[in-house]
């Protein structure tokens, strides 16, 4: 049986919505219904009850619940263990989103480079789907996503929120008083994804973007050299706004949603110690 569609089975019953569920693991809502009929053949009954709008397990489906988590958690430990092998050496796998490596995690490594530890720390720098997806199939040990993950099987621990800030780098600083939703379609802004589904699209009614690149730190060398504008965490923009290489923008009538880090990892992990000593590390920091 394909274990991914029991991790999509597994994902409905959190959310109770098959567009949700597509979203959040970045399939198409036909890829996430097909899972589950799939499945509903395979077992020869019916897991979840469709209304008007709603969506309630069936006994079927309760009952599979388990057998479904004890699946995934044999595969992930498998997963797990079967890495330090092929490895040959005692590594640390961890996972982080771009945004919070810029903001916090290439400082936190900074302080911490000459600790000697009893093991090799492996980063990998992805965005927020893949590291849940990483997590959740034992590729990484821990990761730290934008979102929590919504398997039983792991606990995602808020690590802290930044503030998104409009950013620009024109020499007038023409909007430096602020500027409304509306004006956002006058701008030449430059795209990097940090949104949830539903700002991306809000924003994308405004404006049509010129460019777009998926790492926002990416985007900025070139927002600066062009006059341009660009959506940031505070936290990044910071510096560049002291050295009066970027000024902040208030958007007038909108509040920007914040942008959330979560430390998301296995609860049932081989290696607990080296999970909790690293959450630590990084909960002290911010």
């Amino acid at each position: 049986m394909n274990t991914e569609f029991l991790r999509t089975f597994l994902s409905v019953v959190q959310t109770k919505n098959f567009t949700h569920t597509a979203q959040i693991s970045h399939l198409s809502q036909s890829t996430v219904s097909n899972r589950i009929m799939e499945l509903e053949k395979i077992f020869d009954c019916q897991l979840f009850i469709r209304g008007n709008g709603t969506l309630e397990l069936t006994e079927s489906g309760k009952q599979l619940i388990a057998y479904a988590e004890e699946m995934l958690t044999v595969e992930t430990t498998a997963q797990l263990l079967l890495n330090q092998v092929k490895m040959k050496a005692p590594y640390f796998m961890v996972s982080a989103v771009h945004a919070y490596y810029d903001s916090y995690l290439q400082s936190i490594i900074s302080e911490s480079i000459h600790q000697r530890l009893p093991y090799t720390l492996r980063l990998f720098l992805k965005h927020s789907h893949e590291v849940i997806q990483g997590v959740v199939t034992g590729k990484y040990d821990c990761g730290i996503a934008h979102h929590p993950s919504y398997y039983s099987r792991f606990d995602s621990i808020l690590l802290c929120t930044d503030e998104l800030v409009l950013v620009g780098a024109d020499r007038k600083r023409k909007y430096e008083d602020g500027i409304s939703f509306g004006q956002l379609k006058s701008l030449d802004i430059f795209h990097s994804s940090l949104f949830a589904s539903h700002v991306e699209d809000l924003l994308y009614q405004q404006n049509t973007y010129r460019l777009s690149i998926d790492i926002a730190s990416r985007v900025v060398p070139l927002v600066i050299q062009h006059g341009a504008y660009t959506f940031l965490p505070f936290t990044y923009a910071r510096p560049l706004v002291e050295k009066g290489e970027l000024y902040p923008i208030t958007i007038e009538d909108y509040e920007l949603p914040p942008l959330e880090y979560y430390f998301v990892y296995p609860k049932d992990h081989p290696y607990l110690d080296r999970i909790e000593t690293l959450k630590n590390k990084l909960l002290s920091f911010v």
